[in-house]
């Protein structure tokens, strides 16, 4: 592979079809990135070696360049070179030769003939020993080039493939132990020239500011996940999952451990040169498609089990638990999808949910009806701003341009370089029949292990009430949309106040407070802003 083909393959993202060409991807799926690091380290060098080698094998002709005859010699001597000969032949059959007939020819003129084919794509007029006189004040103006003027001529032209491996940013070519290639356009970077620098050398591809910068100047393309125009049962998308999951690992699913399949899905985040595409029912709604849960609407009236009964009155029925007596979300009339109404979940092997907090820092709860686990990742709500600050550390482009980037529950990192950083980050893995409850604000992703089922909703007891309030706050710098209106719950709860247990009613009556003190802020700063006139 030559290193102008090793471009196109890092630019095309091809690693990965070469790699299964050469029948290394089958049972690896990380072949891609080590055929290209082997590549970069071992025979890129050895190609850059090469290309120097073919250049320098072109000016071979310079051992046959001698200096120009001397102007006063009037004496040609004459040779009866063979190669002189046959190529007299031959322009004697074109047509070329005078009519003197001579089949002999100055050295001198071969060695010129030799040297303008290497040095020119034009042909160049043959000489003849009987018209030299006439051509020598020819050779004068088109003088043929020594050995010193084709080196210079040949350096200026030939590229060394070495010299773009320079700093764009200080135009320096030392300090190669601290030198970044970007992956995406080749442009090469000390590590101490950007900004902010990096300590060491990244591990992994790694993009440079101006490929960064292109990515995120597009705001055509949409963040998140690409919605699927397949429709598929509940049994075909458990096949499709089940044998995606076999031919990945190469071996039966149950026989699939899950560290390596945990193992597998950061390598996968971590690499640009490898694509895997995996679909996950998300956000299914319960009153389009029902409740895994059983439920009123569901059984019919005349029903007598005992066992089904207790299931659709049970507090743990995700359809119950919003709507409870100390639920603040019960005061809200409006059934909002997500929140009050649960949504389903149909996984497979390495379907993800990017990190993400609750809409209005509420609590949310998840259980997992059957098949394989779901591994769970967590940040506590108390260390979300460090886990912000972090997060926007890692990519200061994506945030400039979306603030509310962490919202759109399309990024994921991983959490080794969160706990690098001092982010705490609790881990789990959920197994059928288990719940796993999410607190106000604390941050939370994870991927599914397999072929799974499970269900989710929010709720919001009395505490929930100040986080609440801080979120709306939150929600104002950002200028993001709140799913409802928190002062109209508060108000409507104070105005219901009868109704409400003693918990609800004291956290209710401190959320008044702060609503009214920041409502006179408010308005007491619009006095100074807009000066009003008595007549």
């Amino acid at each position: 592979m030559m290193t102008r083909g090793a471009h196109s393959v890092t630019r095309g993202k091809k690693w990965g079809k070469i790699a299964m060409q050469m029948g290394l991807s089958k049972d690896n799926r990380g072949s891609a990135t080590t055929l290209r690091s082997h590549y970069e380290k071992i025979l890129l060098p050895y190609d850059i070696f090469l290309s120097l080698q073919d250049a320098k094998d072109g000016l071979s002709v310079e051992e046959e360049i001698e200096p120009d005859v001397e102007e006063a010699s009037e004496t040609i001597p004459k040779v009866s070179s063979s190669k002189c000969r046959k190529k007299l032949e031959n322009d004697t059959a074109n047509g070329s030769i005078n009519d003197s007939g001579s089949d002999e020819e100055d050295p001198s003129n071969c060695r010129r003939t030799r040297i303008r084919k290497s040095c020119s794509n034009t042909p160049q007029p043959q000489p003849t020993t009987q018209s030299y006189s006439r051509r020598r004040t020819e050779r004068d103006k088109l003088r043929t080039p020594t050995k010193q003027t084709v080196v210079m001529k040949v350096e200026e032209t030939m590229e060394d493939p070495l010299a773009k491996y320079v700093c764009h940013t200080c135009l320096r070519g030392d300090s190669e132990e601290a030198m970044l290639l970007c992956d995406g356009c080749d442009d090469s970077y000390h590590t101490f020239c950007l900004k902010p620098p990096l300590t060491s050398i990244p591990k992994g591809d790694w993009r440079c500011p101006k490929c960064i910068a292109e990515v995120v100047a597009k705001p055509s393309d949409p963040f998140g996940f690409r919605t699927s125009k397949s429709e598929y049962s509940l049994r075909r998308f458990g096949e499709k999952a089940d044998q995606f999951k076999s031919d990945y690992f190469n071996m039966p699913v149950h026989k699939v451990p899950s560290d390596l399949v945990e193992k597998e899905f950061w390598r996968i985040v971590s690499s640009f040169d490898e694509d895997v595409t995996v679909e996950y029912g998300a956000d299914l709604h319960t009153v389009d498609h029902g409740s895994g849960f059983p439920t009123h609407e569901s059984i019919n009236e005349d029903c007598m089990n005992r066992d089904i009964l207790d299931y659709v009155n049970s507090k743990w029925n995700l359809n119950n638990m919003p709507i409870l007596g100390g639920s603040v979300l019960s005061h809200i009339t409006a059934n909002i999808s997500g929140m009050k109404v649960p949504w389903m979940y149909v996984g497979m092997c390495f379907a993800t949910f990017c990190w993400h907090n609750e809409d209005h820092w509420s609590y949310s709860i998840n259980y997992l009806h059957w098949g394989e686990s779901k591994t769970w990742y967590g940040v506590p709500g108390s260390r979300a701003n460090d886990f912000e600050t972090t997060m926007k550390q890692a990519a200061p482009e994506l945030f400039s341009s979306q603030p509310d980037l962490l919202h759109q529950l399309t990024t994921i990192m991983n959490p080794n370089v969160l706990m690098e950083a001092g982010v705490p980050v609790c881990r789990t893995d959920q197994e059928a029949g288990e719940f796993v409850i999410t607190f106000p604000r604390a941050y939370h992703a994870g991927f599914n292990q397999g072929y799974n089922f499970a269900e989710a909703v929010n709720f919001a007891p009395a505490d929930w009430l100040k986080m609440g309030r801080e979120c709306i706050a939150h929600y104002a710098t950002l200028h993001r949309y709140c799913v409802f209106s928190h002062d109209e719950l508060t108000c409507k709860m104070a105005a219901e106040s009868e109704e409400l247990g003693p918990r609800v009613a004291i956290a209710t009556y401190r959320d008044m407070l702060s609503m009214v003190k920041a409502e006179r802020d408010l308005r007491k700063s619009l006095l100074y802003l807009v000066p009003i006139h008595y007549g």
